[in-house]
């Protein structure tokens, strides 16, 4: 594991602003632009806010009977698949065409960059590599399961926007020991309910 005091994104200052949010360019194919933080973080080691699968707006308790759509579950049973803009908490927060990413994003992630462990100011999470040399940060920020924050120092749990029918939702989860256990994955995660993170993507324009 790299443990590192200070995190500098080689070559990407400032200016990388999108609607006053940070962004780096990795080199993808896409030539996708990702967030240096999550939503509702100041910094890349920050967890951020914690949201259910098509919320947005953070709450002190994760469950069945604070969703939104508890009247109406699952999410598919709309004839939705993919979060609306005005369910997508990266779209709502931060406007513009920000938005939490889809499989195919996440995918592209993690297949074009070099992935490693890390520790930055003191937080555990994965270093996304690019071959230009720039970087993204993911905390091992946990998740909300009611009122309880779990897993913290562990897991990352990040939304993706694409649904799944019942009564589980689709997250991308990074974990302690990737390189040794290549635990890391994009699938069906927790339930819709439980509060995750989201590390907004948007296109280059």
């Amino acid at each position: 594991m790299i443990t590192m005091t200070l995190f500098i994104v080689s070559g990407c200052e400032k200016e990388n602003l999108f609607y006053r949010h940070e962004y780096v360019d990795l080199g993808l194919p896409s030539g996708n632009l990702w967030a240096t933080c999550n939503v509702g973080a100041d910094s890349p080691e920050e967890y951020g806010d914690y949201f259910a699968w098509g919320e947005t707006e953070p709450k002190s308790v994760y469950s069945l009977d604070t969703y939104k759509y508890r009247d109406s579950v699952p999410y598919s049973s709309l004839g939705i698949d993919v979060l609306r803009a005005s369910d997508d908490a990266a779209s709502a927060n931060w406007a513009g065409s920000w938005h939490t990413p889809n499989y195919d994003e996440w995918d592209e992630l993690c297949h074009n960059t070099t992935i490693e462990e890390m520790t930055m100011n003191g937080v555990k999470g994965l270093c996304f590599n690019g071959n230009n040399g720039n970087s993204i940060f993911l905390p091992f920020a946990g998740y909300f399961v009611e009122d309880d924050l779990v897993e913290v120092g562990v897991v990352g749990g990040y939304w993706i926007s694409n649904g799944y029918a019942g009564d589980f939702r689709s997250i991308f989860q990074c974990f302690h020991d990737y390189i040794e256990n290549h635990a890391i994955s994009y699938g069906i995660g927790p339930v819709y309910t439980t509060g995750c993170s989201i590390r907004p993507v948007r296109p280059s324009e």
